[in-house]
């Protein structure tokens, strides 16, 4: 699998292309708009796009992606069965009932997309909430999808 994906930068809002690899590891090949690259690897598609975000917000850039937005994140039989390119949209059902599932490579739009470090701190509140309600965010923060 070697196919490019366009996703825009937040900042730039250009096109970066995406090569997406499968070897020892999975690996994002992220092309920017000025010539440079980063790139990201892991156990699935889901952890080499957090390092490759992360890499990117570095240097204060943000991928407008659906793996990118606060309350998307894969769940352990997703990211095995689609090697973490799926994952579900949290937040808008009762935990128990099966939430949207989206490709991690969609578009986002700029107000969706966070840190990720905030994206995994919502997530940890999110799995400790008993009906899967984030109620209280913080002054700065919007609240889940409904």
């Amino acid at each position: 699998m070697n196919n490019p994906e366009v996703v825009a930068l937040l900042d730039e809002e250009l096109p970066a292309e995406l090569h997406l690899r499968v070897g020892n590891e999975f690996s994002i090949l992220a092309e920017l708009p000025d010539g440079s690259a980063v790139e990201g690897s892991g156990q699935d598609f889901f952890e080499a796009l957090r390092e490759v975000r992360s890499t990117l917000e570095r240097s204060g850039r943000r991928l407008l992606c659906a793996g990118a937005r606060r309350n998307v994140y894969p769940s352990g039989m997703q990211r095995q069965w689609t090697q973490g390119r799926r994952a579900y949209v949290l937040g808008g059902v009762p935990k128990g009932e099966k939430p949207p599932v989206v490709d991690i490579f969609w578009p986002a739009a700029a107000e969706d997309v966070v840190s990720v470090e905030e994206q995994h701190d919502w997530y940890t509140r999110w799995l400790a909430t008993p009906h899967g309600e984030i109620r209280e965010l913080g002054p700065d923060a919007e609240a889940p999808e409904r």
